[in-house]
């Protein structure tokens, strides 16, 4: 098995956290950016359980979630 590249995982942890974005958004219904600057605040670089995540590529997380 090939070992990945670091290079990256900020672009998937910036498409895992815009499919987790993109579902809130589905759920509550609030405004695109509002949902954005929720996630760039308080959730993105957070671990998921207990294992920490590599921190995302912030412009491509918005433009997936946009």
């Amino acid at each position: 098995m090939a070992k990945r590249s670091s290079s990256g995982m900020p672009r998937s942890t910036a498409r895992l956290a815009a499919v987790q974005a993109l579902y809130q958004l589905e759920i509550s219904g609030g405004a695109v950016e509002q949902v954005i600057t929720e996630f760039a605040a308080h959730r993105l670089g957070e671990s998921v359980d207990d294992v920490a995540l590599v921190k995302p590529d912030r412009v491509l997380f918005a433009e997936l979630v946009r």
